[in-house]
């Protein structure tokens, strides 16, 4: 597979500060998008989140919440008891679909609007943004008895984290 190199010269880290001629940096970019290898795993990293924020959503009605009750029974064992989603899951559902699909779509918009000309700022929003959710979201998963959410908190987190610290 062929790949292009771009060389941008660069006289700082600081993402605020403007773009001039002194020191070298090598990034690969996508010949089409003109993306970097890291931004365009961000895009894909979206891609899969707006997926995962679908099946949530869809766990708001009955005929269409198999998969969220299936995820459901894998995160509260022993595997076989499936769970009985409440109207109040059902609302939750919904709303955390939406929010999830909201933030896939943010960081694919972000992703657009700063890789190319202000990756450090993006890859501080990024990692931010999923540090915080980190915290939250495995502190609640364990209070709730969920603990086994953390090891699929951790290989999502790897889907962002890892392409946002390779951003330059």
């Amino acid at each position: 597979m062929l790949t292009w190199e771009v060389i941008v010269w660069t006289t700082s880290n600081r993402f605020d500060e403007p773009m001039t001629t002194t020191t070298p940096t090598r990034t690969t970019t996508h010949p089409t998008t003109g993306l970097s290898a890291p931004a365009t795993q961000l895009k894909l990293a979206s891609i899969g989140t707006l997926g995962f924020a679908l099946m949530i959503a869809f766990g708001s009605h009955e005929l269409t919440d198999g998969p969220l009750r299936w995820f459901a029974d894998l995160l509260f064992w022993p595997l076989g008891d499936p769970q009985v989603l409440t109207n109040e899951a059902q609302l939750l559902a919904a709303i955390l679909g939406g929010i999830m699909a909201s933030w896939a779509a943010l960081v694919w918009m972000l992703t657009d609007a700063l890789a190319a000309e202000q990756p450090l700022l993006l890859r501080r929003l990024i990692l931010t943004m999923m540090t915080i959710w980190f915290v939250i979201d495995s502190a609640g998963s364990v209070a709730s008895g969920g603990w086994l959410n953390v090891i699929g908190n951790l290989a999502f987190l790897a889907l962002f984290v890892l392409p946002a610290r390779r951003l330059r």
